[in-house]
């Protein structure tokens, strides 16, 4: 279901966001593609709710975000590997990635400008 910034407050977002991570995370094997569970996660955030930004990393980082839920999922690679992922879902602030880049490291969506590992979000127009 879509929400629109009007009708969700971050509480609601948050246990949305919660439930959304919790089916995701029970839907993984035991060998998982990482570039492609952040591009999926990405994607599913900005289809549900078009008036929010989101940021999949896995740290280090630094990011400040307004209006921002904050949840964490673990993806399991490798058959005995995981990774534990930060996942940002918020409508506009900045973002700095300190480790590596690709789609294993991180994954974002959104109304944004680029420059490297330096990322500057802007309220989506909806």
């Amino acid at each position: 279901m879509a929400f629109h910034a009007q009708d969700i407050d971050l509480q609601q977002l948050a246990e949305e966001v919660i439930k959304a991570l919790n089916e995701i995370a029970s839907g993984l094997g035991t060998d998982q593609d990482l570039g492609k569970v952040t591009r999926d996660i990405v994607g599913h955030f900005l289809d549900a709710y078009p008036a929010y930004n989101c940021m999949v990393v896995h740290p280090p980082h630094i990011a400040t975000f307004k209006e921002c839920v904050k949840q964490e999922i673990r993806v399991p690679y490798d058959y005995v590997f995981s990774r534990l992922y930060k996942v940002y879902v918020f409508k506009e602030g900045t973002f700095t990635l300190l480790g590596d880049g690709g789609y294993e490291n991180w994954c974002f969506g959104g109304n944004f400008e680029r420059d490297g590992k330096h990322v500057t979000f802007k309220l989506r127009p909806y």
